[in-house]
């Protein structure tokens, strides 16, 4: 994002193992603000929007937040995206402040509610309404016309 690339991402956390408190305290720590002269740089990603999951290892709950940064809120309506997942994983709202808010989900097979599927769910939810709203490239939408070339068939002569 530093360099002109994403400002929105969805991605899974594995350690939180779907406790929604470890899974905010993994989200504070991704959002550390870094100094530039750090050796070993960690979180430094407050100023990018993210969907974030994790899902319990034996498949009992998953806990969710969508983060919007103030300086994007005009981008993205961050209760709009937290609705978009939220309506499709069909969990609860456990907190909510300006820039995030916190969801969960219990596996309940007696509702339709399997965790093994939700998880999918959640993803292309998030996806998908980033990419309704313009904020994440399509799939296969890649502006990039430079190929790969390896090894014996780079052309060196074709540089002069």
């Amino acid at each position: 994002a530093d360099m002109g690339g994403l400002k929105f991402f969805s991605t899974n956390l594995e350690e939180p193992n779907g406790d929604e408190w470890l899974l905010l305290e993994a989200l504070k720590a991704m959002n550390v603000k870094c100094g530039p002269d750090e050796e070993e740089r960690k979180g430094c990603s407050g100023h990018i929007g993210k969907s974030v999951y994790s899902v319990h290892a034996e498949n009992i709950c998953m806990s969710y937040i969508v983060y919007v940064p103030e300086e994007l809120q005009s981008a993205i309506d961050i209760r709009k995206w937290f609705d978009a997942v939220n309506t499709k994983v069909m969990g609860d709202e456990v907190a909510a402040a300006s820039t995030m808010i916190l969801g969960k989900v219990h596996n309940d097979p007696d509702a339709g509610k399997f965790i093994l599927k939700l998880k999918d769910e959640f993803q292309a939810a998030s996806l998908g309404y980033l990419r309704a709203t313009g904020n994440f490239p399509e799939a296969g939408d890649d502006d990039d016309d430079d190929e790969m070339v390896f090894g014996d068939d780079f052309d060196v002569e074709g540089l002069e």
